[in-house]
């Protein structure tokens, strides 16, 4: 299937070092929000954006709480 209205990112996005924030420090409950989503997506044969919502989540996170 075609990528539609995503970026590839790498891999080094998702945990910034500039801060030393990782995504295993978000909230439990937002790691398995995600985890769900994605396996969702998974089961829908949708493509892997995985990497991608997981940046987003992050960045958010982090700009959320300045």
């Amino acid at each position: 299937m075609k990528r539609k209205y995503t970026r590839k990112v790498s891999p080094e996005i998702v945990q910034p070092k500039s801060d030393g924030f990782k995504y295993s420090d978000l909230p439990l409950s937002l790691r398995k929000e995600i985890e769900h989503i994605i396996e969702w997506r998974k089961a829908l044969d949708l493509f892997d954006d995985s990497v991608e919502r997981k940046e987003r989540a992050l960045r958010y996170h982090i700009w959320r709480n300045k």
